[in-house]
């Protein structure tokens, strides 16, 4: 007599970031185990935003201040924020 039979078994991951993770189901019976693995990968398929800080702008003193506007882009997503930064100069630049 032939005796066939076939069990499922579901497992979801939390919590996953990009990585390759190796998963391993091993399955028991009396006197005979067996063994499977699969590997998940993660990845990350959000492109980055554009960011376009605008034109340079020169001024002439007595002028002390300059207006900024840029712009940004996300192709597969949206924006959460701007945030403008000195990236070099004088420590003294305020916004």
């Amino acid at each position: 007599m032939n005796l066939n039979l076939t069990l499922s078994t579901k497992k979801h991951l939390y919590s996953l970031f990009m990585a390759t993770f190796l998963v391993s189901l091993m399955l028991i019976m009396t006197g005979c185990p067996s063994k499977s693995t699969t590997t998940p990968i993660v990845n990350n398929n959000n492109l980055p935003p554009n960011a376009n800080a605008g034109a340079d702008q020169i001024i002439t003193l007595p002028t002390t201040s300059v207006n900024l506007s840029g712009t940004g882009t996300d192709s597969d997503g949206s924006i959460a924020s701007y945030a403008w930064s000195s990236v070099s100069g004088p420590a003294s630049i305020s916004f």
